[in-house]
Order: C-alpha cells, then structure tokens, then sequence
C-alpha cells in the first residue's frame, strides 16, 4: 500500500477523510504519526499560498507525496475576514461561542449575512510539480449558534439552498464550485458527504488522479 502524507494535526480532519484513502490502496499518514515536526510559517496572502507552502514542506520533510490544506470563512460584515486568519481569529476568546455570537451580533448590526467558505489544497507529487483544488461554499450567517456536528464555525454557516447550518446537519446538499490547476471548471456536484465535505471532494479528485 501506498503511502501518502496530509501535512495537518487537525485531527477533526485526518478523522473525515482516512477512510477514503484506504479504498484508494493509499495508506494515509498525517503529522501525528510523526514526533516533534515542526510546521512553516505560513506567510501566503490566500489560501492557495498556504496549503503550498505546507505541501512543499512536507514533501522535501518526509521525500513522500504529500498534500495540505487552508481553509477559512470569508464574512461580508467583517469585510471578507477572518479569511486566511479564521483559525486565529477563532481563538481570539477563550470560548470560541464568543467568537461566533460576536460575528453573528456584527452581521445582524450591520444587516449583512452573506458568508462563504473556502478551501485550497496543493497536492505535491515532486518538487516540481503541483496540482491544486480550490472550492467555495457559499451561504450565510445563522441569527444563532445552532447544532453540534462539525466543528469550527460550522454551527453559524447555513450553506445556500439549505435551511440547517453545516453544525445541525450531518449530511448537506452543497453546490461546489471547483478550480482545477488555475482554471475555472462549471463544474456543479450536487452530492450528500459529510461536514466539511468539500475537503473531501477535492480528495477524491486527488486521488483519481494519482491512479490514473
């Protein structure tokens, strides 16, 4: 079986996405399979920038393939933020139920819901070359913290089309919208997954095309 590295510790996500890979034959192995490995500075500007980053380092780390991720909500009554900063800005309180009435007040202040979720991922299979798959969810900010399913800012996000937040719905219709290598694919999937689901979607893409 072959190896493949996800240059994460996020173990919400290592959790959604290593059944998959055993049906792919590829044995997945993340940085918690490995002692004291130590993460670079994660100095992009998107999305994109990040999830490179961090594959190119733990290709030339581990000399296996190796992908990783960023992933964040971008907030129209906080101007497009928290964005890349959404993991840090989630801790800015000690509870992060602070953190989410604080966005929900701000939205409901401002009248402004509109929300959407992204996820970038570079898969590296050598130094030179990259392939990346980048989606958006798109919604809206719900007027109270609701489920808990998921994690994160799951339990504010309704998806379009849905009347659940990502935290209330184990499985949710989601209309992803998917970038392949910089060029914009029309390319709509109308699927039952999981929460996060579009981590997940991009992995299959991933892995089909490392068996072709």
């Amino acid at each position: 079986m072959k190896e493949i590295i996800f240059f994460s510790n996020n173990k919400n996500k290592i959790q959604e996405i290593s059944n998959l890979f055993r049906k792919f034959n590829y044995k997945l192995l993340s940085l918690n399979d490995f002692k004291n490995t130590a993460s670079p500075i994660e100095g992009g500007k998107t999305f994109k920038d990040n999830a490179k980053i961090k594959s190119i380092y733990g290709y030339k780390k581990f000399d296996k393939i190796c992908f990783a991720d960023d992933s964040g909500i971008c907030i129209d009554a906080l101007n497009g933020a928290p964005g890349i900063n959404s993991k840090e800005f989630l801790k800015s309180e000690n509870k992060e139920s602070l953190v989410l009435n604080k966005i929900i007040s701000l939205a409901q202040n401002k009248d402004k819901y509109k929300a959407f979720f992204e996820t970038s991922i570079c898969l590296t299979l050598n130094i030179n070359k990259h392939l990346f798959f980048t989606g958006r969810v798109y919604g809206k900010i719900s007027l109270k913290i609701k489920g808990y399913r998921g994690f994160g800012y799951d339990p504010i996000f309704v998806p379009n089309g849905m009347n659940l937040t990502f935290g209330e719905n184990q499985y949710i219709l989601l209309k992803i919208y998917l970038y392949f290598q910089d060029n914009f694919l029309p390319f709509s999937l109308f699927l039952f997954f999981p929460l996060m689901c579009y981590n997940l979607m991009y992995l299959v893409l991933i892995l089909h095309s490392l068996s072709n």
